[in-house]
Formats: structure tokens, sequence, C-alpha cells
């Protein structure tokens, strides 16, 4: 195959490489072959250090089955042709080859663009563009790999973009006829379901004007609704009020104003996670002000309400005027449905975030923040204020009273987050052995031991959560983490010895290796933490397929070990992911509960791209910066409707359970009823067809494509899961309906 006039060269396994001007007809081709060893083709041009973007075009098609992947990539090299480094969407360069774009299972003739050339390091005078089939090496690979092209083109950057290249374009199939009143008011305002994903582009799917914000709501609980306008021309002095929510039957009773919040989405450049690419994404909700919308723009709002846990059923109405400027004012009209729902314990599960440790001052309001969104747990990863120290020849553990682990934890004592937090232990690993004394070391042992007794004993003295164990972060035995391997073969043994419990992350990565480390090591742990996006969740015929699932979760459940759900959406700002995982996913699947990455991480929270080309923002809770007064992510107000969702499926089958065992046949039939209701919609998740690698994460665009260069997409961004959005509250007011009939019953057991 011939790619600007140069012969690509053959590496890795060349039986496993066959070059081929028949199978497509159109022009040469080249074929290759998955087996145990990694097979590819390359090619290395000149580099005059002058040139700043390239762009990478690839042309392939793919039939590859279980864990093996195509990876798509670009070295850069010295004189010499030693590597200086690698172009790829994270920083993999102590660890693993990765390239800028993978492929997996089966795909037909796909068109694939990327850009390079922004971080080439210095000493480079050539540049190698390659395509490897099973780069990492899995002997149990299998599946071919055809490419038509793989060619790099020097371009000239687009000043008109942040990186020189454009963003990922969103393009409507066709725009609604506005109605005479709208482009009298210079805009649309209507309605729309907070777990669509709305792109400032984005136009109103009618033309006029949908004024009612209607929802249902549970005493003590939030309930979240949305609206957009989308405006015809600029608009100026955008303002919007709120008023008291009055009940219809008594006006006496009423949910204050100030219990209804209104606030606008951020929109910024966003990446996924490990990917270049980006485009302009709802973020997080910024209090409203005096705000102004471009034209031809959407700008989306969200209305949280607070219903007070004295609130009486009914039905509350007010309003949210809108003033648009120039004296013109819309009044949306919200109705809130409330049921006195009373949502039980749903017992020994974990929701809970991933989390840096910060100072006692600074932990405290976002400790508070997580009870408000339904955390009962935190895993504490990273600025733990855990230090070792060599004291007279022997290793002993500091606990900064003020900073990390002991603050986070009184804290967590105090908000009432009881269940047991995980710990990432790994740092005290790396210190002792800083220190000199190697892990498998008497020595070590000793350190290692004397730490966890007294993490533990805190725990008890202080009356702190339970403390779970994680000796290594995702420690099997992935090729780039054989470090990490030897740390978890170390101190799992020693924390099970002490008597500790432990934890492991992400048995079910989609590698061979993972697969033979979960067989011999998940009876090992308390808790095994799965990746969402790997075949747990998804059909895809990786490790622990669903096939496979139940099995595995039944030798769980006989063996006492708890199974979590493991970062389901990293980017923070897909609505319908994290309610889907927090809530239904959990039931589904048989999970004790959610983690997810990360409660606030990422350097740059308000400048995205400058994490280029390491990992994306992650980000849940966005913090206060200058012009910027800092709130929740839109996927974080969904965490909290998920776990909504898991307490009423909760208290749902606590009642049904109840309802058997009373004497009363009617509330047995209506119990028998409604199981099979759960039953059905549940049934109607399709895991097989949701996709992981994704722009962000589990969901997929309706179009998807690239047109000129640039990466396009359009319609609904959404998980392929078999539910509308609409389902997920007919779901719930099913639920809501049953609770209320059982727990208003006189002969309902308590």
């Amino acid at each position: 195959m011939n790619s600007n006039g140069k012969v690509w060269q053959i590496e890795g396994e060349k039986k496993n490489v066959r070059f081929s001007e028949t199978f497509s007809g159109k022009k040469k081709h080249v074929e290759l072959k998955a087996g145990p060893q990694s097979a590819g083709i390359y090619q290395v041009l000149p580099y005059d250090g002058k040139i700043k973007l390239y762009k990478l075009n690839v042309l392939f098609k793919t039939d590859l089955y279980g864990t093996t992947k195509a990876h798509f990539g670009v070295d850069y090299l010295d004189e010499a042709g030693r590597c200086l480094g690698e172009e790829a969407p994270r920083d993999m360069s102590s660890q693993l080859p990765s390239g800028l774009f993978a492929a997996a299972g089966k795909r037909d003739w796909t068109q694939w663009i990327g850009w390079f050339g922004r971080n080439v390091p210095e000493g480079t005078t050539k540049i190698k563009v390659w395509a490897r089939l099973n780069l990492w090496e899995e002997p149990e690979a299998r599946g071919r790999l055809w490419i038509e092209d793989l060619s790099a083109t020097e371009m000239t950057p687009d000043p008109q973009w942040p990186l020189g290249y454009p963003p990922i374009k969103w393009q409507a199939a066709q725009y609604p006829v506005f109605s005479r009143e709208a482009i009298a008011s210079g805009c649309v305002v209507c309605s729309v379901n907070y777990l669509r994903f709305i792109l400032p582009e984005m136009p109103p799917k009618n033309g006029a004007d949908n004024l009612l914000l209607q929802a249902f709501a549970i005493p003590g609980e939030y309930e979240t609704l949305s609206f957009c306008v989308y405006a015809l021309r600029p608009l100026a002095g955008v303002k919007v009020t709120a008023s008291d929510l009055v009940n219809e039957e008594n006006p006496a009773r009423g949910i204050l104003a100030g219990n209804v919040q209104v606030r606008k989405v951020f929109y910024q450049p966003k990446k996924a996670h490990g990917v270049h690419y980006y485009l302009d994404a709802p973020t997080c909700l910024e209090p409203v002000g005096e705000t102004s919308i471009a034209g031809n723009r959407t700008q989306q709002f969200w209305v949280t309400v607070k219903v007070p846990a004295e609130t009486g059923r009914g039905k509350y109405c007010g309003t949210i005027a809108l003033a648009l400027g120039a004296g013109v004012v819309k009044n949306i009209k919200l109705e809130l449905d409330v049921l006195p729902v009373r949502l039980e314990d749903p017992g020994e599960r974990w929701f809970g975030m991933y989390y840096y440790g910060k100072s006692r001052e600074d932990m405290k309001p976002e400790v508070a923040d997580m009870r408000e969104h339904g955390m009962n747990t935190v895993a504490l990863w990273g600025y733990d204020g855990m230090k070792v120290i060599n004291e007279g020849g022997r290793a002993k553990l500091e606990l900064d009273e003020n900073f990390g682990l002991v603050p986070l934890m009184d804290l967590c004592r105090d908000a009432g987050l009881m269940r047991p937090a995980l710990l990432y232990f790994g740092r005290v690993a790396e210190q002792i052995e800083k220190l000199g004394w190697r892990a498998g070391t008497p020595e070590f042992k000793q350190a290692y031991c004397s730490a966890v007794e007294l993490i533990r004993g805190e725990a008890r003295k202080r009356s702190w959560p339970e403390i779970i164990f994680v000796a290594s972060d995702e420690g099997y035995p992935y090729l780039f983490s054989a470090d990490r391997f030897r740390i978890s073969g170390v101190c799992d043994p020693l924390l099970k010895a002490a008597g500790a419990k432990t934890a492991a992350h992400a048995l079910n990565q989609p590698s061979a290796s993972a697969r033979r480390f979960a067989q011999q090591y998940s009876s090992f742990y308390d808790l095994l933490l799965m990746t969402c996006c790997h075949s747990t969740v998804c059909g895809n015929e990786q490790i622990l397929n669903y096939r496979e699932w139940p099995k595995f979760v039944e030798d769980a459940r006989r063996k006492g070990t708890k199974l979590l759900l493991y970062n389901i959406d990293c980017c923070g700002i897909h609505p319908e992911a994290m309610r889907f995982a927090y809530g239904f996913v959990l039931l589904a699947k048989g999970f004790a509960g959610a983690f997810n990455w990360m409660y606030q991480g990422g350097k740059y929270p308000y400048d995205e791209l400058a994490h280029l080309p390491t990992y994306a923002n992650s980000i849940f809770a966005y913090p206060a910066a200058t012009n910027h007064p800092g709130g929740p992510s839109i996927g974080w107000e969904a965490v909290r409707e998920g776990v909504k969702d898991y307490k009423l499926l909760s208290t749902a089958n606590t009642l049904i359970a109840k309802a058997r065992l009373s004497g009363d046949k009617a509330r047995r039939q209506a119990a028998d009823q409604v199981e099979v209701a759960i039953t059905a919609w549940l049934n109607k998740i399709d895991f097989v067809k949701i996709y992981p690698d994704s722009r962000l994460e589990l969901g997929e665009w309706e179009k998807d494509g690239f047109e000129k260069d640039a990466w396009t997409v359009g319609g609904d961004f959404k998980i392929r899961n078999g539910l509308e959005l609409e389902d997920y509250d007919a779901l719930r007011r099913l639920l809501c309906d049953f609770i209320l009939d059982m727990q208003s019953s006189p002969n309902m057991e308590r």
C-alpha cells in the first residue's frame, strides 16, 4: 500500500500482513491477521521542525473478536530513529503505546481523521505513522483488519479554532418554522427533558413556545426540570425570577420561592476522556444573574426544586418569569405534583465518588454537597495527609489532623456518610519503598501492617466509617502495570492477614491478562469494582460478557463479595448516563452500588483544552474561579436522580415482599402485578447495544461521521439502552403510585 508516494514497511509478525489489490476492487489495501504477536505497517516521514499541525486520515474495516484491538498512531523519532514520544490522547509515556485511535469489534469501511503535531518533543527529526493489530500482544487475539488509507498530510492551523482544527460539529437535519409570536419576541421558549443532551447550536424541535413545566416530586427530595431559550436574534439583559409554588386546594400551603433554584447551563469546549476531539458542550450550572444569548443559539436552564419534608400531598403551582429585555416577559407555568412517598433505607448499598483530599475547611461544604446528592460514602484517592517517616530505623505513619484522611472521615461521620469508605493505600507502599524497604521484605511488612493498624485504630476510636483498603489502583496485570501488580501481590495478603477489608478495580478490563487475574484472585476481595463501560454492562464479547455475568454475580453472592459499578461516565456532563447507572443499572445487573471518577479532578476546569494531550477534566462539582462562581455539573445533578430511582425500586421491592406476607389478598395481587411491570421495564433495557467507546463514554449520536475533514454529528446523543428519555419518569411514577398505595394501607406491615 502506498501513501503520500511512500512505500509502507511491515513490523511485527510479518506473516500476518498481506498486501492485496483484489479485496475492494478500488485500490491497493493491506490486510492484517491477528495473532499472539503484534503485526503492523508504518512509514517514516521527515520533520523539519516548522510544521505545527498534521492530519492523519484512516480508512479501515475490522472483524475483530474479544479483546483484540486495532491501533493507529504517530511516534516522534530523533535522527538515530529513537522514539522520543508518541502522539496520544493521554500521557502513556511511562506505560505502553496507545496511539491516536483504537477500534474493536466489527466495522464496515470507516473513515477516521485525527490531528497531531501540537506537542512535538524537542529533537524530533522524523515522524513515524503506524497501524498495529494486537498492539499489546494479547495471546488470545483473533480477527482481521483491512486498511485502504493511512496518510499524514501537512496542514495550516486555522486561527478561528483554539487548537487549529475544528471541533465536533453538530448539524441540524432541518429547522422548525417559527411562529409569528416567536419572531416578534425574538426567541422560542420551550420545556425540555433535562436528560436530553442540549448543545448551544441545537434549535428547538418546534417553532412555537411551550411554557409549561410539569413534574412530580417526593417530600424531602429534590426534583429537576429544564427549559431552553432559542434566540432568533441577540438577547441582552435576560433575567429569571421564580415565584412561590402554591397548593391549588389550600393556598395557605406552599413551597417558598427560595426552594426553587433556576440556573443557566455554562457551555465551554469539552473533550471526552482520552481523545483529542472536542465540542462546545454543556458542563455546569451557574446562577443566571443577568445574562445574554447570542443569535441563533440555545441557552438551557435547569430548575431544581427542594421539596421540604413536611410538604403535604397535592399540586403546587407557580411561575418562572423570564425577562428577555426590551420589555418582553414570558411566564413559564411550573406545576409540581407532590406525592408523600416514604423512601426506605436500601440497606447495604454504596453511593460514592472518588475524591482528592483537601483541608478540613475546604472539604466541609463538599462533603455536605455529596450528602445532598445522595452519597453515603466516599473514596479517598490522593492528597491523603498520610506521610511515612523513618524513625530510628523503623517506618512510622503520620496522619495530618487538618488535611486529607483524618478530617475527611470526621466530616463523613458528622454528615452521616457512614457506608464503608475506600482508601487508596498505594502511596503508603510507595513511601515505604522509597525509605529503602522493598515490598516483600520483613521491614516492609512491619511498616505496612503498622500503618494499616494505625488507621483502623483511628477509625474505631473516632467512630469513622469502616475503611476498606485498596492496595493498588487497578492493580491487575495489564502490560504497563507490572509494578502495581507487584504491590497488589504483596500487600493484599498483608491486608487480609490483618483482618482488613480490601477492594480491587476493573477486573472486567478487556484484556486476557485481566481475565486470568479475575479467575485467580476475584474471591480474594471483599469488594470488586467493575468498570461500567466494559462488558459487565455492555454486551460486547469481552471479559465477563453479558452471558457470563449472571453466573459471576451468583458466585460473588455465594462468596460474600460485593460487586460495585465503577467509572460510569468520567466526563461528568451526560445526565442520562449518570441517572441510568446510579439507578436502573445497579438493580438490573445486581450491583451493590457505584463509585465514579472524580468529584473534582483536572487542573483547568474552565480551560478544558489546556489538558491536551493528557486526560480531560473529570469534574462533577466545578470550583469557584475568576469570572466563574462554580456549581454542579449537569451529570452530578442527574446522579442524585439515579440514586432516587434506586431507592424507589428498593422501597417497592421491600413492600412487595411485605405484601406477600400480609393477609390482604388485594395487596398480594397488587404486589404481583407491579413486580411483573417492574420486571418488564428492566427487561426492556438492552445492554447488548450500548456502545462504550463514544465521545461521551456511553452514548451515541444519531448521525456520526466525517464531512470535509470535520467530525460531524447530528440528532440526539442517547444511550442505546432500549429506553426513551420519558421512560425514566414513567417507571418512577409507576413505583410512586404503588408505594403510596402500599404505605397508605392500614393492613400493611410496617
